[in-house]
């Protein structure tokens, strides 16, 4: 992330980390809020604590940054997801309730509901920020503190749900997919249970490092309740599922920061790291950074930046009209329908859980694994089947007699029916338009023009 302004937050100062100055922020220590903002031009972290100052211990900051960014496996390496705008606005939320608090003004809060007028209209996962104010609302009661402006804010954003195309109908399916078991899906299991031992092993170092320090932490007299119940509940839905795993992250790398550094600072002192040499340090986290990229590059590496979409097969489609009926495999149906409806209408797509039946995803996978009854999907008759170039299915479509490959590239292979193929297609974009772009495991092709 780039700010040309980075911003940090300390109680009751909001402070311009490049040009704060020194009297801006006084004994400010106890219960203040200590956040580490990255600036991509000056590669530092501007910290305020007590007195403003530049943070002098830049390795905690890279190591600090860098954990947390192989921390959001779930992210990084997932591909282009619309979940990524519940993670961001679910930090923009954390954000405005943590400098309203360090501030004591009430206003940003209602800014609230306008962002939650975007969020819900873009991703169900508004949930989150739905209960992320009202534990505000519950942890500064606890604390003692003015807590009915949270509620009225909350009830607003509850209200903001029901602006959208489907009204009632759509607060009704966020309540049903959000409450929905979804025991066969990876992401919706713990990342604790899964059977490979080092499966998200950087989260679990962190969730084992944060969770340890905040039962530390809540044994202090005065406890800020707030705070602690934002982490532990975060830990919580992180423990029980790896899609959630990216909230405690966001939470324990802003609520925990000034924590951990004091924890750093206690076994990493000065003295320790003026024993080596500038250049020792860069070398060492050159080796770091190195490790963490090879690491990333290994062949059939668990997490891919993008599922292979068939890019070249719907230009192919859109070149010559082709609309119908498509059967795709089930990465492929959303790209589909985003760039075809609606003159191709694909069988299913990645919203099965709540839009399909489950037996309509055993259908799809028996017929492209060529088991079971799945040849009846040919029963619905449609005009097109997109089919990998590596999968068995091409071989029991080649024996057919009423489809017919009518496109082929070196990822997939189109059969159109025989009753609709034409004499002649028009194939008008060059292949050397596509590109491979250069990320490890990154085979999704790019249109240049």
């Amino acid at each position: 992330f780039h700010f040309k302004n980075a911003f940090v937050i300390n109680k009751n100062i909001t402070c311009k980390a490049k040009s704060c100055r020194n009297n801006a922020c006084h004994k400010q220590k106890k219960g203040a809020f200590t956040g580490a903002v990255f600036s991509a031009k000056s590669g530092k972290a501007f910290v305020c604590e007590g007195k403003t100052q530049i943070f002098k211990n830049r390795l905690f900051d890279i190591l600090y940054f860098i954990l947390a960014v192989y921390s959001l496996q779930t992210l990084t390496f997932s591909g282009l997801r619309c979940h990524f705008f519940t993670f961001l606005f679910f930090s923009v939320f954390l954000y405005i309730l943590e400098k309203t608090r360090s501030t004591d003004s009430y206003k940003l809060l209602f800014i609230l509901p306008l962002v939650m007028l975007f969020w819900c209209n873009i991703h169900g996962g508004c949930v989150s920020g739905l209960g992320l104010i009202f534990m505000y609302a519950v942890g500064e009661l606890l604390n003692k503190k003015p807590f009915k402006k949270y509620i009225l804010v909350l009830t607003a954003c509850c209200a903001v749900l029901f602006i959208n195309p489907y009204g009632v109908e759509y607060v009704k399916f966020i309540l049903m997919a959000t409450t929905m078991q979804r025991p066969f899906v990876t992401e919706w299991i713990s990342p604790f249970l899964h059977p490979a031992w080092d499966f998200m092993f950087v989260f679990k170092i962190l969730f084992v490092l944060n969770f340890l320090l905040i039962l530390f932490q809540i044994k202090k007299i005065k406890t800020d309740w707030t705070k602690y119940i934002v982490l532990i509940v975060c830990a919580y839905l992180s423990f029980k599922y790896v899609k959630n795993t990216p909230f405690f992250v966001i939470a324990s790398m802003s609520l925990l920061y000034s924590d951990l550094q004091a924890l750093f600072d206690k076994f990493i002192n000065e003295n320790v790291i003026n024993k080596y040499n500038k250049s020792h340090i860069l070398s060492i986290l050159l080796l770091a950074v190195c490790l963490i990229v090879f690491s990333v590059s290994i062949p059939n590496n668990e997490f891919n930046f993008y599922s292979p979409q068939p890019v070249k097969v719907v230009e192919f489609m859109k070149e010559n009209n082709l609309n119908g009926k498509i059967i795709a495999p089930f990465d492929m149906g959303s790209y589909i329908a985003y760039k075809m409806y609606p003159d191709m209408l694909i069988y299913m797509d990645g919203r099965y859980e709540e839009v399909y039946f489950n037996e309509t995803k055993d259908l799809l996978d028996d017929f492209y694994n060529v088991q079971n009854e799945g040849y009846k999907i040919l029963d619905l008759q449609a005009e097109y089947i997109i089919v990998p170039v590596d999968a068995v299915l091409n071989d029991y479509m080649i024996k057919r007699n009423d489809y017919k490959i009518i496109y082929e590239d070196s990822e997939n292979c189109l059969y159109a029916r025989k009753d609709i193929v034409k004499d002649n297609y028009k194939l008008l974009f060059d292949e050397s338009l596509y590109i491979d772009i250069l990320i490890p495991n990154f085979k999704y092709k790019k249109l240049l023009n």
